[in-house]
C-alpha cells in the first residue's frame, strides 16, 4: 500500500458542509436498521435509475459485518428515482437513507448533503455508474483502520463489458493524486474538518477535497483490494471528444496544488504518452523551419497504437477519432497553462 502525506496544516478556506441545510432536499425515506454503522456509503444521482439500482443492489451484497449504512442523494431527478428509493427501502439489508434534492445543485453539493447525513466513522464515496466489488468496504476499513485518513481504491471497467470506442469508463491502478469519488473513502471526522466538497470546483471537486485533507496532515493511501468497477458509457462523438476538454482544469490543481506534481510525469507531463505527444507537436511546428525536426513526432507514432488500441474493424477510423482527442486534449492543457500560468502538458 502506497502511503503519501505532508507536513503542511491549512485549516479549509470555507466550510461548505455548514452551508448545507434541510430546506435544500427533501427526505424521501429513512430506514436505519445499522444503530451505529462503522461506515457510510454516499452515492449522488441523477437521471441514472436503472444504473443506480445495479449500485445500491452491489451495496447491499457487501460482505462486511461491522454495520454500515447507505445514503443516497438524488438531484433532482425526473425518471423515477425517488420513487425507486422508496420501493428498495424496506427491503434494504443495510442502514438506508435517501434523499431528493428540491433541485440539481451538483454532485459536490450531493455528497455534502450525504456527509451531514452519515453517522459512520469512516465514509465512502462511489458514483451511480459504479459497481462496488463485494469486499469493497472490508479493503477501505482495514485501511482506514491501519491509520490512514484518506483512501483511494482500485477502479476498472467491468470486464464483462465492451469497450467501444466512443465510450467513458474511469480506471486507477494506483494512488494519482485524483481522489476521484468514483472509489475513495475518509475519516468521516477528516472530511468534514477539510469543510467537505466544494462546489465551484466544477469536475475537481474530489481532487480539491483530498488536497485539503493531506494539508491538514491527512494520511493518504491506496487501497488494491478496494475494487469498483466503472461502468462503461457508451457517448455521442461530441461528448467523447469534449470529454478531454476537463484536461484544462489540472494546470489550476497543479498552481492550487504543487504537490499534485509528485503524481506528473517528471513533474510537468500527465504521463509518458503525454510527453511524446508534446515532442511530436514541437517537431511539427519546427519542420517548418528544418524538416529533420520532424523525426521529434517518431516517439509518439510508435506508441499512438499501442496506447489506444486500433485492432478490429475501421483501424484508419480509430486512429483519425483518437488522433483528434489526443490534441483537443493537448490544446486543452496548454490553454489551462497559459490560463493559470502553471505548466502541464
Amino acid at each position: 500500500m502506497l502511503m503519501l502525506k505532508t507536513a503542511a496544516s491549512t485549516a479549509p478556506e470555507t466550510d461548505h458542509v455548514s452551508n448545507v441545510s434541510t430546506s435544500n432536499y427533501d427526505v424521501v425515506v429513512a430506514v436505519n436498521r445499522a444503530p451505529s454503522p462503522r461506515i457510510s456509503v454516499i452515492v449522488p444521482t441523477f437521471e441514472r435509475r436503472a444504473m443506480v439500482m445495479e449500485t445500491i443492489a452491489a451495496l447491499f451484497s457487501q460482505d462486511f459485518d461491522q454495520g454500515f449504512e447507505v445514503v443516497v442523494v438524488d438531484n433532482a431527478s425526473h425518471d423515477g428515482t425517488a420513487a425507486m428509493l422508496v420501493d428498495i427501502a424496506p427491503r434494504a439489508s443495510c442502514g438506508f437513507t435517501g434523499v431528493r434534492m428540491k433541485e440539481n445543485r451538483g454532485p459536490a453539493f450531493a455528497r455534502n448533503v450525504g456527509l451531514t447525513l452519515a453517522r459512520g466513522e469512516f465514509v465512502s464515496f462511489t458514483d451511480s455508474d459504479c459497481i462496488p466489488a463485494p469486499g469493497w468496504l472490508s479493503a477501505f476499513e482495514r485501511a482506514l483502520s491501519s491509520g490512514f485518513d484518506a483512501v483511494q481504491g482500485r477502479t476498472e471497467a467491468p470486464p464483462w463489458h465492451r469497450k467501444p470506442l466512443l465510450s467513458h469508463y474511469i480506471e486507477t491502478a494506483s494512488a494519482d493524486g485524483l481522489f476521484t469519488t468514483a472509489n475513495a473513502a475518509y475519516r468521516r471526522s477528516v472530511a468534514l474538518a477539510a469543510g467537505g466538497f466544494n462546489p465551484a470546483c466544477d469536475y475537481w471537486e474530489d481532487v480539491d477535497l483530498g488536497w485539503r485533507a493531506v494539508r491538514a496532515n491527512a494520511r493518504y493511501g491506496f487501497a488494491p483490494d478496494a475494487l469498483v468497477w466503472h461502468q462503461v458509457i457508451v457517448q455521442r462523438p461530441h461528448v467523447w471528444l469534449r470529454h478531454v476538454l476537463r484536461f484544462s482544469n489540472w494546470p489550476l490543481i497543479a498552481s492550487r496544488y504543487p504537490e499534485f506534481r509528485r503524481h506528473l510525469f517528471l513533474g510537468v507531463w500527465v504521463d509518458a504518452f503525454h510527453a511524446v505527444m508534446t515532442l511530436a507537436v514541437a517537431g511539427l511546428v519546427l519542420a517548418r523551419i528544418r524538416r529533420r525536426f520532424a523525426l521529434l513526432a517518431v516517439p509518439y507514432v510508435m506508441m499512438f497504437p499501442f496506447r489506444h488500441g486500433l485492432r478490429g474493424r475501421w483501424p484508419v477510423l480509430k486512429a483519425a477519432a483518437h488522433l483528434s482527442r489526443d490534441f483537443l486534449g493537448f490544446a486543452a492543457l496548454l490553454w489551462g497553462s497559459l490560463r493559470y500560468k502553471s505548466p502541464v502538458l
